[in-house]
């Protein structure tokens, strides 16, 4: 469970940013849609624990993250928030199955390798496993992506804007993948985008 009361944020010598109260119950999937320059991704990171709120809190399940201190919090975020960005940020002398073994052992928790060729099948992308991230397609790096996220078993997944440079084709593609992938483990999922194409995919939305 995800919710976020009376958040408040500013980046230095600018206006403060006021966003709307989020509650989004476990296992729900949700759609938080504005335009560019509306403080989505800011929001995301604020959700994430990468920024720090002005005022306001933000809780996941029993913790209040927003009063934890960095190396708990980084700890905490490493093994309940799954993070979708818009650009990968793979580290390129990994290959896949390292980059998602790092996400395991950067949380503190034991590598399983199994949990990690299982979610890349699941994803479609297992022959992969042994590729380098520059040997991989757009797509198969979307993918990736998404089981790097998830491999953790996150209570919460957010996704910024994974849809922006997607045709209609492969947006329903991955909104399907990442939906399904959610559900498998019951995690709250909050897709940050401007695509209107999503209004029709996800019911749940919160508009900024």
């Amino acid at each position: 469970m995800l919710i976020a009361r009376d958040l408040t944020f500013s980046y230095t010598g600018e206006k403060r940013l006021k966003f709307p109260d989020i509650e989004c119950k476990t296992g729900e999937q949700w759609l938080l849609i504005g335009q560019s320059g509306s403080g989505k991704t800011t929001l995301l990171h604020l959700l994430a624990g990468l920024r720090t709120p002005k005022s306001g809190s933000i809780k996941i399940n029993d913790t209040v993250i927003s009063q934890l201190p960095s190396s708990a919090l980084d700890n905490f975020r490493g093994k309940n928030i799954g993070i979708i960005f818009q650009q990968a940020h793979f580290v390129q002398s990994l290959n896949v199955e390292e980059n998602l073994a790092l996400a395991q052992r950067l949380a503190g928790m034991k590598i399983d390798r199994t949990r990690i060729r299982t979610m890349l099948e699941h994803l479609n992308v297992g022959h992969k496993l042994k590729s380098n991230p520059n040997q991989l397609s757009a797509g198969e790096q979307q993918r990736v992506a998404i089981a790097r996220a998830l491999v953790n078993n996150p209570a919460i997944v957010l996704a910024d804007e994974p849809t922006s440079a997607l045709d209609d084709q492969n947006t329903e593609q991955v909104i399907k993948l990442l939906k399904e992938q959610a559900a498998l483990t019951n995690a709250t999922l909050l897709i940050v985008t401007h695509d209107n194409r999503l209004k029709s995919i996800i019911e749940k939305q919160i508009e900024l």
